[in-house]
């Protein structure tokens, strides 16, 4: 009977060990990101007819980007001095990333982000002239990484914006299989067209606008302004606001945690 008694102990004790072992597995699970939020807008270059002057749009820009909370964005149709105004209205608070000529740009917060690499691709831009868009590769206090592509289609050729959107969503490709969530946005230059293309099953990307199943059916009256997250991104508190700081009248933003 001692024997017997002292088996079921030993028993008991290992199924005790066994139980209580679960949740320290749990713990060590990879919890998400803190929230993030992403800016993204055109800032229509530095002359634009009935608007106030490039340096007073960039402020009225930048006093949006406060007001939505955001540590991360976009801002397309960068030109001249428009990033140096960009430098001064945020007191150094914020930096901007592109290259050359009309820009294509990531901004972020260097309290909340420090970049981790840097790449870029080749696009058509406005008049069809090449252009290199940068890609984005950010880390944040924990060490969470997200890349950003920031997008600007060209209006007077479908032809070349579905070119650019291939070369992107082959980036966006390299970039999942080394790991690394994406954040797509900007100016596509076409509206339900892009939604389709993006959060199709080959590429199942999610749109800010129209997160859930069934984006392509809902996106027959969306903006050319967009934003794109691969799916270890989660997108949340999607918001759209009027301004005379852009011709496009609005600016966006979207929330995400990186999973």
């Amino acid at each position: 009977m001692l024997r017997l008694r002292t088996f079921a102990c030993l028993v008991a004790l290992v199924a005790g060990s066994i139980v209580t072992a679960a949740p320290a597995a749990h713990a060590d699970a990879h919890p998400p990101s803190d929230d993030h939020r992403l800016f993204f807008a055109n800032a229509q270059r530095e002359s634009l007819t009935g608007y106030a002057n490039a340096r007073r749009r960039m402020q009225k820009m930048v006093r949006r980007i406060d007001r939505s909370h955001a540590d991360l964005g976009v801002l397309v149709e960068i030109e001249g001095r428009q990033p140096q105004s960009f430098r001064t209205a945020t007191q150094g608070q914020w930096e901007m990333v592109g290259t050359g000529g009309v820009r294509n740009t990531v901004i972020y917060r260097t309290s909340a982000w420090t970049v981790v690499d840097r790449s870029r691709i080749p696009t058509y831009g406005t008049h069809s002239r090449h252009k290199n868009t940068p890609i984005l590769t950010l880390a944040d206090h924990d060490g969470y990484r997200v890349a950003v592509i920031p997008v600007h289609n060209p209006h007077n050729s479908a032809r070349r914006s579905r070119i650019n959107n291939r070369r992107i969503l082959a980036a966006v490709a390299r970039l999942q299989h080394a790991g690394i969530p994406v954040l797509v946005a900007g100016d596509f230059n076409a509206g339900r067209s892009v939604v389709c293309s993006y959060t199709n099953r080959r590429h199942a990307m999610t749109s800010a606008a129209h997160p859930g199943a069934h984006a392509c059916r809902r996106a027959r009256n969306t903006s050319i302004d967009q934003a794109f997250a691969t799916r270890d991104l989660k997108l949340f508190g999607y918001r759209r606001a009027h301004t005379r700081a852009t011709d496009h009248r609005y600016i966006y933003s979207v929330g995400f945690r990186i999973l």
